[in-house]
């Protein structure tokens, strides 16, 4: 009965070519491969699909593969699985993993032309849904996708996390289109981890042309490059962050990150919005607009061991009229800033004009940072921070070693990590 099942759901329609639809389960192999979906298809409750290196998943139609049980996506950096539209202006739904299996995992898959339009909710999300579960993402591409609608309802066009812990690392966010959060949206509640990825020429028409993190929600982004992003409306270039921290006591920390050649109206690099947030340790540069701008009401953005400089507007910008508050210190601030530990001093970039940020010899960055804002061990690039440069005299706070100020430690020793880092 279910070998029945399977012939019955997945009818071979050209050599090397599979149609699916409806319920399935099992194996999609490379042999097999490409599976044309002839209509929606679904991974019940209880049932694993392993989809496996090389293999492409193509939409025929505007249809979207729904998982309720477990997927375990388990492409290869050779052969990556695709998961596409044949025809890329009509599109498809995309994936959603919706309740999926505790052990669900994506990994080296690629998503592309996936649409969300129409109203609110079937607007949201584009290439990949993931809600209510918390499924492993890690070395996939997001490119082309798209949510939009009148209403400037869509959010996540790269990847919607709604209600979701997920770890997501080394992943690329490559132009998508949305309302909110062009490359990545978090949403309604949860407190995922977003590392070391890339998001380049993403575009918000709303807010946060890379990522969007909104109301309830607490995730940590750690170690990404954010470049030539944008957003209109509420801004934020790079991040627009709306955690709503006075309703729900939620707040993003944002460390060890690149930002540059973003750009907004308001906060081209981070506009912190009726929010407090935790930025520590980031390159914030060069972006149009404002590096950070704060509209908030009296609960404090705190900005430490960051550099801001060659941003266009203000380098730290505020609304007034709500009595918005930032705290800021062992900061480099172009123009400078009142608080402790901060400077306005050249930061001596390696080749600011190659995008290489990392820190030129005799920088006043180097160990000036404030030891008690560092989150995590390692830096951008995977360098142990607090390291000691004996050239340089200690200005910082928390004793030697101190940190440097920025996402990227003046070092020479580099941890083996998982895979290297893409973009400039």
């Amino acid at each position: 009965m279910r070998f029945f099942a399977c012939l019955l759901l997945a009818l071979p329609s050209l050599a090397f070519a599979t149609d699916v639809f409806g319920d399935v389960s099992g194996v999609w192999d490379e042999v097999h491969s490409p599976y044309n979906m002839v209509g929606d298809v679904h991974v019940p409750a209880g049932q694993t699909l392993d989809i496996g290196p090389g293999v492409q998943v193509v939409s025929q139609g505007f249809y979207k593969l729904t998982v309720d049980g477990t997927l375990h996506a388990a492409g290869s950096q050779a052969k990556p699985i695709l998961f596409t539209a044949a025809n890329h202006t009509t599109g498809w739904r995309g994936v959603r993993l919706l309740t999926a299996g505790p052990t669900s995992s994506v990994a080296y898959s690629v998503f592309e032309y996936a649409k969300g339009t129409g109203a609110w909710p079937e607007v949201q999300g584009g290439g990949l849904i993931v809600r209510t579960c918390s499924p492993t993402v890690s070395h996939c591409t997001f490119r082309f996708n798209l949510s939009q609608n009148s209403n400037f309802n869509g959010v996540g066009a790269g990847l919607l996390l709604s209600q979701s812990d997920s770890v997501v690392s080394d992943c690329q966010f490559l132009s998508n289109t949305c309302d909110s959060g062009a490359g990545v949206c978090v949403m309604d509640s949860g407190s995922p981890t977003i590392q070391r990825c890339l998001f380049d020429s993403n575009s918000s028409r709303y807010a946060g042309g890379g990522a969007y993190l909104g109301a309830g929600t607490s995730p940590t982004l750690d170690a990404n490059r954010f470049f030539r992003n944008n957003s209109g409306g509420y801004g934020g270039g790079a991040i627009n962050s709306w955690t709503s921290f006075l309703l729900y006591n939620t707040k993003p920390t944002i460390t060890n990150n690149l930002i540059a050649h973003n750009s907004a109206a308001t906060g081209g690099g981070i506009y912190c919005r009726y929010d407090r947030a935790d930025i520590f340790n980031n390159t914030i540069v060069n972006n149009i607009g404002h590096g950070i701008f704060a509209l908030n009401q009296g609960q404090p953005v705190y900005i430490g061991n960051c550099i801001l400089w060659g941003n266009t507007a203000a380098q730290i910008g505020l609304e007034g009229s709500t009595g918005s508050v930032v705290n800021v210190f062992c900061s480099d601030v172009q123009g400078g800033w009142g608080g402790t530990g901060n400077i306005n001093a050249n930061p001596h970039f390696v080749n600011a004009t190659a995008d290489n940020y990392r820190l030129g010899f005799g920088s006043p960055c180097i160990d000036s940072g404030n030891n008690s804002s560092v989150l995590g061990p390692f830096d951008i690039e995977l360098r142990p921070r607090k390291v000691d440069d004996p050239k340089q005299r200690d200005t910082g706070f928390g004793g030697s070693p101190v940190v440097d100020m920025g996402a990227y430690e003046r070092s020479a020793v580099t941890k083996g990590g998982p895979g290297t880092l893409v973009g400039p």
